[in-house]
């Protein structure tokens, strides 16, 4: 009985080995999981910022762009209320001194 109780604690101590073996294998898994999801999400946080950064440079271009062609259009307005201004009061004088050369 002493060689199979022998037996027996070597057996225990074997498979106590294999649990701590099996545990620390599991615990340097997850180690290595837990890191690699940290740098992946990491690494998503980066390329999150950087393209809202470009969205956003980008808007302000746009952004500025729009305003440039607002204000030239703006002028183009302006320029063509003043043409047709001179053009009406050019009209009218004329059409006046018609009037005062048929009704003279």
């Amino acid at each position: 009985q002493s060689i199979s109780s022998e037996d027996s604690m070597a057996k225990i101590s074997e498979l106590k080995a294999q649990l701590e073996e099996a545990q620390n294998g599991r615990a340097s898994f997850e180690k290595n999981a837990l890191s690699t999801f940290e740098r992946k999400m990491s690494l998503m946080q980066l390329n999150k910022d950087l393209t809202i950064d470009n969205l956003r440079k980008e808007l302000a271009i746009s952004k500025e762009k729009q305003s440039e062609k607002e204000i030239e259009q703006l002028s183009r307005l302006q320029a063509v209320e003043r043409e047709y201004r001179e053009y009406k009061q050019q009209s009218e004088m004329e059409i006046k001194q018609n009037n005062s050369k048929i009704f003279a």
